[in-house]
């Protein structure tokens, strides 16, 4: 499985602090000198910090983010095991009881991941037995196992799970290692007057509120429980506060309930690992713009997350095209041990042991899977080509706009989450007042207020003279993204005589329109702008118009097939014009009479006898 990471996000959150409530931050709006996303020049006043909670991220130019920065937090996340520089003292003991399960009870003051298992290696040990590491919970539930393989003669060996744990502050856990031919080492009254704490994880002191240094027998391994003079048996823990499941050898971006908006001809390339926890990166913050993503590493969603391509010039790429060496342990299905670009989803549950816990979509090859089960998938989705065909430069591993990522529901036993494309939605404008007023100069101020807006692009003013044809004769631009009442006005310098009316044409950033009700004005003149003094009529066509001011106006008569019969330009003055029209129509039936000018827009059914 893959996973996609945004280079997008490890330069910007240059971990000033742990938590951000509510912090807007924005980017400078050209990067001619290639600031990476860490740097603190790329940012125009505070940088975000990592992680970013509650944070707006706005990003107005080409940046990458490095795959250099790591992770900080304001705790040490040193600390990966108990045990330090202790080493045991007590010789290599076989028990006459036979195979045995030996463990430690501790706890850890952050969150982190649970990596895998270690037990000590002491001279008289072999090398032969069947080791097998084992994660618990405090009362027995088996998280994680796995059997070491490649171990040394002595030492420390080491050997981690094949899906990392999470693990709760505060928590305890039971780490065990099950010794086949019941060989190992302990130290008696190790944890009788105190546990043994090394910076965030501590094992913890013998009867308090359980004993520590524990074992119990069997043929397979089998929760500990019982104790023997507080022995430690040296049985240790591989821990990350750092990295996430991924280990702490990658870097980790982490944003919680945020939001990342992409600008004006940007592209992003993410070199590291990016996560997002209920939070959103939308491409395409206007109709026209062209981001893109370069996904050069791994990015993980969970189920309250998407990733929107907000118009059809957006697109996310995983052909690493920056060439990053991307560092993971998911692998691609079709080439092993070569990790590859692509957007991971959170499984519901985890799956105990599997090799593959985590759904994804989309690698470099172009290929979507839905992991419900170790390999080969049990589905394998199409849905990456979304809007590719007859896109220039579209092509295995890239999807283009508009798209948003959405969790494609429950599968399999271990009810995994796939994350596919689907066509972008079209999101609410609140329209809650559009009104239309004649000023005292003869204009007209057409105003609205929406109470909520979100991929919003822009409005265009439309106006009619009969509501059938309309004209657009303004656009005044959306503020995109709001929670509260936003006003907006656009003055009709030209308005037409008579009634004119007016409404909105709402568009979204995927470039997707609805329509607003209609509204009206009236000139307020007492001469009627059109009067027709043959209707029906045998040949001619007897007309008044009336205009505030000179210009030219444009007649059309058409039959309701849409055949012109004639279309004659004509300059009228101001006031009152008298117009014979002798257009060449044949039969008898119902036409249409269609005058328009600059401030003139009028439509008649007229009936030929």
């Amino acid at each position: 499985m893959k996973k996609f990471y945004i280079p997008i996000f490890t330069a910007v959150f240059l971990f000033t602090s742990l938590v951000s409530q509510g912090q807007n931050y924005n980017s400078i709006t050209s990067n001619p000198n290639g600031y990476t996303l860490d740097d603190p020049r790329f940012w125009v006043g505070p940088q975000p910090p990592n992680p970013c909670t509650g944070c707006t991220i706005k990003i107005y130019s080409d940046v990458t983010m490095v795959h250099c920065c790591g992770f900080t937090t304001s705790v040490s996340p040193n600390a990966t095991s108990v045990f330090t520089s202790q080493t045991p003292v007590a010789p290599a003991a076989t028990d006459a009881n036979g195979a045995v399960t030996l463990g430690m009870r501790f706890q850890s003051t952050i969150t982190g991941y649970i990596d895998g298992a270690k037990f000590y290696k002491v001279a008289g040990m072999g090398g032969n037995g069947t080791h097998i590491g084992v994660l618990y919970n405090n009362t027995g539930t088996v998280l994680a196992t796995a059997a070491f393989t490649n171990e040394t003669a002595s030492g420390w060996q080491t050997q981690n799970f094949p899906t990392p744990v999470a693990a709760t502050a505060g928590t305890t856990y039971v780490i065990a290692v099950y010794f086949a031919d019941a060989t190992y080492t302990g130290d008696n009254n190790y944890f009788a007057a105190s546990g043994v704490t090394n910076g965030v994880l501590s094992a913890l002191q013998d009867g308090i509120p359980n004993h520590n240094g524990i074992y119990s027998y069997g043929a397979t391994p089998v929760f500990p429980t019982n104790s023997f003079l507080s022995t430690n048996y040296w049985v240790d823990v591989n821990f990350s506060g750092t990295g996430g499941p991924d280990g702490p050898w990658l870097d980790s971006v982490v944003l919680n309930n945020s939001t990342v908006n992409v600008y004006g001809n940007t592209t992003v390339n993410v070199n590291t690992n990016l996560r997002l926890h209920s939070s959103s990166i939308t491409l395409g913050n206007d109709p026209t713009s062209t981001e893109s993503i370069n996904l050069n590493d791994q990015l993980y969603l969970d189920l309250a997350s998407n990733i929107q391509l907000a118009n059809n010039n957006t697109s996310i790429n995983t052909n690493n095209v920056s060439g990053n060496t991307i560092q993971g342990k998911l692998d691609d299905f079709l080439n092993p041990g070569f990790p590859d670009a692509g957007i991971y989803s959170y499984p519901i549950t985890p799956n105990v042991g599997s090799t593959y816990p985590y759904s994804y979509v989309l690698n470099s090859s172009g290929i979507g899977y839905d992991q419900a089960a170790p390999p080969p998938p049990t589905v394998q989705f199409a849905n990456y080509t979304f809007n590719c065909p007859g896109v220039i430069g579209c092509g295995p591993g890239k999807v283009n706009g508009p798209a948003v990522t959405y969790q494609s529901g429950t599968t399999g036993p271990g009810n995994y989450y796939g994350v596919i494309f689907k066509t972008s939605t079209i999101l609410p404008v609140q329209l809650v007042q559009f009104l239309a007023n004649k000023n005292d100069d003869g204009t007209v101020n057409v105003s609205w207020a929406t109470s909520q807006e979100q991929n919003a692009g822009y409005y265009d003013v439309e106006r009619s003279g009969d509501q059938t044809g309309w004209v657009k004769i303004g656009s005044v631009k959306a503020k995109g993204y709001s929670s509260t009442t936003s006003n907006y006005s656009f003055t009709d310098q030209l308005p037409l005589d008579g009634y004119g009316y007016y409404r909105l044409k709402m568009v979204d950033l995927d470039g997707k329109f609805t329509y607003s009700k209609t509204v009206s004005v009236s000139s307020d003149r007492n001469s009627r702008p059109l009067v027709v003094y043959s209707n029906p009529f045998n040949d001619m066509i007897r007309l008044k118009v009336n205009v505030s001011r000179a210009q030219n106006l444009t007649m059309t008569v058409s039959d309701l097939l849409g055949k012109t019969y004639i279309n004659q330009s004509y300059h009228a003055q101001a006031g009152d014009n008298m117009v014979n029209l002798q257009p060449a129509v044949g039969s008898s039936g119902m036409y249409i009479l269609r005058i328009h000018g600059e401030s003139y827009d009028q439509t008649v059914k007229l009936e030929k006898q």
